[in-house]
């Protein structure tokens, strides 16, 4: 699509006589520039985008969709695959990518696809174009077939927290996630720090290979502190409350149970606690907890557990702007992009040390 294409469809809405001629002129800018910040091209400065944006508000001008899909046969639609239930997560990275599909005049879509539920529906949507670009959580950004099968739609497809090596395909992906295996081994000496030998670890099913890599992370702190692994117990969750009570229950039920889990996620580690005081236990008296993902749900629930917040408002933010990059410049490369997580410690983990 050329960014000169002059898009002059009037307002639907209140004022039929705004064009882009209206638009750009209020913005003090030309049409071509008015057209490019419509269309979500790449390279264009955050003043001039903020400009164009304001005069549109202010007009109140609303570019005819239909007719845009017609002369660019496009969509212009965002697709966001992701694996029900609904979490945090999926909020989290809502709140990123919303605002860049409003400043392109781009719709979103958001398509859940369950662990064992038929995939037709979904490549019926990719085949039919009706999304030009796909933004994959995970665990389905781990799913090579499901990538395959949009890239052969040609398509645009951003992965979130995926393991896939995207030097290793033979086509344009862009990703962005953090250093799991540094989450989980900076957790790991953040605990033995405080005196913890046995530890357990609630990880999340073998489709979540990123996540996992959490596992991995702190074994490496126990081995770097000589530590036996037989003093880590590991169980297998879902990403859910249930799944977290499911593990508590066989975890805590060892004859030498540990002192500290660490669970995959907020909710399982949410599941832990309520397992654990039904115990008669107190946290972090008598057990120690710390979730994963940085949910609000981890400072609201009785007691506040420690986390580790993934940007997941950035992880929406960057996969929207690359697809519509991507989109504008078909023939780029696919990127890679790991960015910071942050511990926040909380009451929930004991200090052993301190007598």
């Amino acid at each position: 699509m050329s960014g000169g294409t002059a898009l002059t469809e009037l307002n639907a809405s209140t004022n039929r006589n705004t064009t882009l001629e209206t638009v750009a002129r209020e913005a003090g800018v030309s049409i071509k520039s008015v057209s490019r910040v419509l269309n979500g091209e790449a390279f264009v400065s955050e003043k001039m985008r903020d400009k164009v944006n304001h005069a549109i508000a202010k007009l109140e001008f609303k570019p005819n969709m239909a007719a845009r899909q017609l002369r660019g046969q496009r969509s212009y639609s965002l697709a966001l695959v992701y694996e029900p239930p609904a979490s945090e997560f999926l909020t989290g990275v809502l709140e990123g990518v919303l605002p860049e599909c409003r400043k392109a005049s781009y719709k979103l879509l958001l398509e859940p696809l369950g662990a064992t539920e038929s995939r037709s529906h979904i490549l019926r949507m990719i085949q039919s174009r009706a999304a030009d670009g796909y933004i994959l959580l995970p665990p389905l950004s781990e799913d090579k077939s499901l990538i395959d099968a949009i890239v052969k739609a040609n398509c645009a497809v951003v992965l979130v927290a995926s393991s896939v090596d995207i030097d290793q395909l033979n086509y344009p992906v862009s990703k962005v996630g953090i250093d799991d295996f540094a989450a989980g081994r900076s957790l790991g000496h953040y605990f033995i720090e405080r005196g913890h030998r046995r530890i357990g670890y609630i990880g999340l099913r073998a489709q979540h290979l990123t996540a996992n890599r959490r596992g991995e992370g702190l074994k490496s702190a126990m081995q770097d502190a000589s530590i036996p692994l037989d003093n880590l117990s590991i169980f297998d969750g879902t990403a859910t409350f249930e799944s977290g009570v499911a593990a508590a229950q066989t975890l805590l039920s060892k004859e030498r149970r540990p002192t500290v889990v660490f669970a995959g996620n907020d909710y399982m580690a949410a599941g832990v606690i309520s397992c654990a005081v039904a115990m008669g236990l107190t946290i972090p008296e008598d057990l120690s907890i710390t979730g994963f993902d940085g949910a609000d749900l981890s400072e609201m629930f009785v007691p506040p557990f420690m986390t580790v917040k993934q940007p997941l408002k950035e992880y929406g933010e960057w996969a929207a702007k690359r697809l519509l990059s991507a989109l504008a410049n078909p023939k780029q490369e696919g990127i890679q992009d790991t960015l910071p997580f942050t511990l926040i410690p909380r009451n929930s983990v004991k200090n052993l040390n301190q007598k």
